[in-house]
């Protein structure tokens, strides 16, 4: 196997775990964004960007692009439902 893609896996991997922490606890993870978005969008958009990730060996490079551009507007919305508290 190539380097980049177990990279590849481990990146989903992560991002999928990262998801169903945020789904299931309704905590995100990751520190420097844990106060402007709302968790459960940001779960949904990282799963769907690790599954995008993990895809993007198997499929066409247009379905991973689908898929990435909305986990990218998941995202977009997770920042955007409650505004950018400071």
């Amino acid at each position: 196997m190539s380097q980049f893609f177990l990279l590849t896996v481990l990146l989903a991997l992560l991002l999928v775990a990262g998801g169903a922490f945020a789904l299931v606890t309704g905590r995100v993870s990751a520190f420097w964004v844990r106060r402007p978005v709302h968790p459960q969008w940001w779960g949904a958009s990282l799963l769907v960007m690790g599954l995008a990730v993990g895809m993007v060996r198997l499929t066409d490079l247009t379905v991973f692009m689908v898929l990435f551009l909305c986990a990218l507007i998941l995202q977009g919305i997770a920042l955007g439902i409650d505004g950018v508290r400071k």
